[in-house]
């Protein structure tokens, strides 16, 4: 009994031994272990070692590589372009910092060109100077702006309206003081029966100022004042006036009005209106005439006699046009006339 189990016992280790040696070798018909280093000699790669691997010193730069280079692909249908420039197409004569000009040798706020110099060179229309229809159009669409922004922001009402001339009853005023006239309807009204005449006043340079000294330049002045004085002399109750319109007034070169004057005209040719002070919100009554031949007009405040303001008949049709105002018969200089509109929402 005891033999038979020694025998048993034999043949348990026999078996588990042959399975050991099995489970120990790869399938395949190579006799290396499975998971260990290839063969030698048997197509396998053999890898650098570490110490035989290039350094970075040693390892090609990016325009040195002798593999295929990669090129932009096709453009994608609907999309991008494809053919976007690489690093080897791109400009490289950019400026260095050390190449830039230095803070010191940058041009200084006095020796930048001025707006009017970058205006010349770039051929852009003025903002002031000049009687270029751009000019006055610019400079007409900005004093509006700024106008109307004045009005809307303050506590003042717009002025010559029902609300305005509630605030000032002394003020002169007429029927729709806002009202556009024509020249055929202005011509009609006051009996001219000619082509109109304009006045541009080119004659006064880009400075648009005159000074006294020129024989022509002081009868002009005075015959300006004989207008003025003659509409201030008037004492006829004219029953009817021509609305000519509501008009802002600044000087040449500038964008900024803190006048406006409200405008009208009898038969008879007689100028009366409204003077109307942006800053202080005060009104002053103002008188003058027009000359039939000359097709002429100038006023002057009631107050202040001593300044003169001209335009031509024609002037007061349009929505910009040049004026020119006397100061005290010693200096004459050219303004800008803007047509304000009643609605702001009107404006251009």
């Amino acid at each position: 009994m005891r033999r038979s189990s020694y025998l048993v016992l034999a043949a348990t280790l026999v078996f588990l031994l042959a399975v050991d040696d099995s489970l120990a070798k790869p399938r395949g018909s190579s006799g290396a272990r499975r998971g260990g280093p290839p063969a030698a000699g048997r197509g396998s790669v053999q890898r650098p070692a570490a110490g035989g691997r290039p350094s970075p010193v040693q390892r090609p730069a990016a325009g040195q590589h002798t593999g295929p280079v990669r090129q932009p692909g096709p453009p994608r249908a609907g999309s991008q372009p494809g053919r976007r420039p690489g690093n080897y197409t791109r400009p490289g004569n950019r400026p260095t910092p050390g190449n830039r000009p230095a803070p010191g040798s940058r041009p200084t706020p006095g020796s930048r060109p001025t707006p009017g110099q970058l205006q010349t060179h770039l051929n852009l229309p003025g903002l002031g100077g000049g009687g270029s229809l751009h000019g006055y159009q610019n400079r007409a669409a900005i004093s509006r702006h700024n106008l109307n922004r004045h009005w809307a922001q303050a506590a003042h009402h717009r002025p010559f309206t029902a609300a305005w001339y509630a605030g000032h009853p002394g003020a002169w005023r007429v029927r729709h003081p806002w009202a556009v006239a024509g020249w055929v309807t202005l011509a009609a009204w006051v009996g001219v029966n000619a082509d109109p005449v304009s006045y541009g006043y080119s004659g006064y340079g880009d400075s648009g100022a005159y000074e006294q000294g020129d024989a022509a330049y002081e009868e002009q002045v005075e015959q300006a004042s004989e207008l003025a004085t003659a509409g201030q002399a008037d004492e006829m109750d004219h029953a009817e006036w021509l609305p000519l319109g509501v008009f802002a007034m600044l000087p040449e070169g500038q964008s900024q009005a803190n006048a406006v004057v409200q405008l009208a005209i009898s038969q008879e040719g007689i100028i009366k209106g409204s003077y109307y002070d942006v800053l202080t919100n005060a009104d002053q009554p103002l008188s003058g005439s027009i000359d039939r031949d000359t097709q002429r007009a100038a006023w002057s405040l009631d107050a202040n006699k001593a300044v003169v303001y001209e335009t031509g008949l024609e002037n007061l049709t349009r929505d910009e046009a040049p004026l020119l105002v006397h100061f005290n018969a010693s200096q004459t200089r050219k303004w800008l006339m803007v047509r304000m509109k009643e609605d702001a929402a009107d404006e251009k």
